[in-house]
C-alpha cells in the first residue's frame, strides 16, 4: 500500500495518495512485531506516512489556492516552501525543491530562491537529476 501512495504521489495525483497512505497506517496497528527491527522498521513506516500525508495535504491547499486564482501569492509560495520540509525520498524532495525555487523566483524573493537552488544541486550526486531537470 506505501508503494502504491508513492506511486500516486510521482504521478501527481495527491488525493489518491493520500487516500492510500492513510489506508496503510490504518493497518499499522494490525502488524506483529516479534523483535526490536521489526518494530525499528515499523516506527519508520510510521514516521514516513505522516510526512507524506502531511506534504500532500500542504500541496493539495497550494493546489486549491493556484486554481482559485488567489492573489495570495506569499501564501502559495510559503506554503511550497513548507512542503520541502516533509521528510520525502529524494525523488519528491527535488520535485519540492523545484517547485519551491520557481514560487519563490517568481516573487522575486532571490536569495531563498537561490537556497532552493543549492538544494537542487545539492542532489547531483544522487544521480536524480537528468541535464533537462536543471534547466
Amino acid at each position: 500500500m506505501f508503494t502504491k501512495g508513492i506511486d500516486f504521489t510521482t504521478k501527481g495525483a495527491f488525493k489518491e495518495a493520500i487516500q492510500a497512505f492513510r489506508q496503510c497506517l490504518q493497518f499499522v496497528p494490525l502488524i506483529v512485531v516479534t523483535s526490536d527491527a521489526q518494530l525499528k522498521v515499523v516506527t519508520a513506516l510510521i514516521k514516513s506516512l505522516v510526512e507524506y500525508i502531511t506534504a500532500m495535504r500542504v500541496e493539495l491547499e497550494r493546489k486549491r489556492l493556484v486554481a482559485a486564482q488567489s492573489d495570495d501569492t506569499n501564501r502559495i509560495t510559503e506554503l511550497s516552501c513548507y512542503m520541502t520540509l516533509c521528510g520525502m525520498n529524494n525523488r519528491h524532495n527535488f520535485l519540492a525543491y523545484k517547485g519551491a525555487m520557481n514560487s519563490n523566483y517568481k516573487i522575486q524573493n532571490f536569495i531563498t530562491a537561490a537556497h532552493f537552488a543549492r538544494l537542487v544541486l545539492d542532489l547531483e550526486p544522487t544521480g536524480i537529476l537528468k541535464p533537462e531537470d536543471i534547466v
